[in-house]
């Protein structure tokens, strides 16, 4: 096992390397999920238009197409199946009843959850499964996707329980099997990226357009490596970690077949690291060739913050300093390629041909 003296000492999902798998799932194991479609008194499948009237539809855009995401981020290491419901179960109470909002408490969420484990309980045990997914019909007043992570607490209905669960909503239908795979992301224990709380237009000035689990429409969408690694599916002898200062010299694999490290990780404090990791033009990152194809990024991760809260800051690279902290994500200034640098925080990394020459200095 890689030695990496970093902390979290944030509560929630945050940056630290083990998993707590006691509220999470442990994404090492075979993991069984179970998706249900629901709809609602005053708003019935039945009554849809085609295709949304079906199963099959929602079935493609998150099932398959999530599988399909899920491959991707996990470097196709993750053992995630999903079982789908034949029909439709109606909810006890109208969609506007449950105030399923774009900002929902605990509770509300809960209630919700409760019902929609009850209603399946006829032909599901979800003890039997470790992932419940729940998608409303479209048209149902359900705008958005939050996600319960209480595995060790979990939401109980009357003859059914479930402490992690997805419950997707509007925004199912043009992010599609994406969806799917930020909010098995937060099943699995990794934080949200973007900001809760900043100014309009702000949500993605720390992450920029990187991971998924920041902006899902992004145009380098596939997971973090430090998130992979921490997850089990980057191996030890691919991560190198620098602890000490002075200059260093990282030989940087670019493909599978090369020999070298992809994610280099720099401890700076007890609770502040680094990480520069390879990115390149393929997979769910094919839109990086717009921007040079294959280069290396380098992020700032805070243990003492938990998702939401700007846990992770990506760098800009040398001549655009000056948006650190204000990201554009349909831009792309941290993109570090052959020839240039980008320094933060006492590192500074150079990238030149498949090296990475680093120099750390401690501010």
């Amino acid at each position: 096992m890689v030695e990496f003296k970093f902390k979290q000492t944030a509560p929630w999902l945050g940056m630290g390397q083990k998993i707590d798998t006691e509220y999470s799932a442990d994404a090492r194991a075979k993991l069984r999920a179970l998706m249900i479609f629901v709809d609602f008194p005053n708003c019935r499948a039945c009554d849809a238009e085609a295709p949304y009237n079906g199963t099959a539809y929602y079935r493609e855009i998150l099932a398959e197409d999530g599988l399909r995401a899920m491959a991707a981020v996990s470097d196709g290491r993750i053992d995630l199946t999903i079982d789908c419901a034949d029909g439709w179960y109606t909810m006890p109470k109208d969609d506007a009843e449950y105030k399923m909002e774009r900002v929902i408490t605990y509770e509300i969420h809960a209630a919700y959850i409760a019902d929609a484990c009850d209603v399946c309980a006829d032909d599901y045990d979800l003890d039997d499964y470790d992932i419940f997914y729940v998608v409303p019909v479209k048209g149902s007043a359900v705008p958005y996707s939050p996600t319960l992570v209480s595995r060790k607490y979990p939401v109980c209905g009357q003859r059914n329980k479930s402490g992690l669960c997805v419950t997707f909503g509007a925004d199912m239908h043009f992010r599609k099997g994406l969806l799917l795979a930020h909010e098995t992301g937060h099943i699995l224990g990794l934080p949200d990226y973007y900001s809760y709380q900043c100014e309009r237009g702000g949500d993605f000035a720390k992450c920029g357009g990187w991971s998924l689990m920041g902006l899902i429409e992004g145009f380098a969408p596939d997971w973090f490596l430090y998130d992979k690694w921490r997850l089990g599916f980057v191996p030890d002898e691919r991560v190198e970690v620098l602890d000490g200062i002075g200059e260093f010299e990282v030989k940087l694999a670019f493909a599978d077949e090369d020999e070298g490290k992809t994610l280099v990780l720099i401890p700076a404090e007890e609770t502040r690291a680094y990480a520069v990791e390879v990115r390149m033009a393929s997979g769910l990152d094919e839109k990086l060739a717009k921007y040079g194809g294959r280069g290396i990024i380098l992020y700032e991760m805070d243990g003492t913050r938990s998702g939401g809260y700007d846990c992770l800051n990506v760098i800009p690279k040398a001549g655009s300093e000056e948006f650190y902290g204000k990201l554009n994500a349909r831009e792309c200034r941290e993109f570090v390629l052959d020839g240039e640098s980008v320094s933060h925080g006492g590192v500074t990394v150079t990238l030149e041909g498949e090296t990475a020459k680093i120099t750390i200095e401690r501010e």
